[in-house]
């Protein structure tokens, strides 16, 4: 961001924690680096921040309520980074995968919280250690759970197909899909015909046991 004069503006912040104390010092480490433009204390007006202002970053306390929708919501607009005093696993991993960008530790040394933050400005992934390995595990048994038995080995799916027949292997309807991809109940049943067609297979159900049957062997 730059101001009329061509010097550069220091990247703008909507600062999101339910505790009044901990936005204070947040605040207080950000600031000059950052300019937070609004502080705020629930995830609805946490959208409704990022919506006036479009800042460069939201930071987002992983504790909210609402965790996944806010920062689905917010990620169209802004890039998110999640910040706790202490967070498992997967209260980080599912942080993660509805759409952040990072993850600090309130009580980071404030350098280090500058540096993550310009990270994820440079369209990098600030991700703690601890997460590294989980990726992996998580990322291989996608690839895993990718690999259709025979005869149906060579078909070819994408992203979302997949998504939708790993779905149906686990037993979820159409609205429990479309809550999950957050699309169209429509979206869904489009997605279903496609992959039936590709399969050779008569109906969701023969689909679903595609994958149902490896799923219930371990593999």
């Amino acid at each position: 961001m730059a101001d009329p004069g061509g010097l550069a503006s220091p990247p703008s912040i909507v600062l999101a924690d339910g505790h009044p104390p901990m936005r204070r010092g947040l605040r207080a480490v950000l600031e000059p680096e950052f300019t937070v433009v609004a502080d705020v204390a629930d995830p609805a007006s946490a959208i409704a921040a990022v919506d006036e202002h479009r800042p460069d970053l939201c930071i987002l306390d992983a504790h909210l309520p609402r965790q996944r929708e806010t920062i689905s919501e917010i990620s169209r607009r802004s890039d998110v980074v999640l910040t706790a005093s202490v967070a498992t696993e997967d209260e980080v991993f599912a942080g993660i995968a509805a759409g952040a960008r990072g993850f600090v530790l309130k009580n980071a040394d404030p350098g280090r919280i500058g540096s993550i933050l310009h990270a994820v400005l440079r369209g990098e992934a600030a991700l703690p250690r601890f997460m590294t390995t989980r990726l992996l595990d998580e990322l291989q048994g996608r690839q895993r759970r990718r690999r259709l038995p025979p005869p149906f080995d060579r078909v070819r799916l994408t992203d979302r197909e997949w998504f939708v027949l790993d779905a149906l292997g686990r037993g979820l309807g159409t609205a429990d899909i479309a809550a999950e991809l957050q699309i169209t109940a429509v979206t869904v049943r489009t997605y279903v015909s496609s992959v039936v067609r590709k399969l050779g297979v008569t109906d969701r159900a023969e689909a679903a046991a595609v994958v149902a049957e490896p799923r219930r062997q371990g593999r």
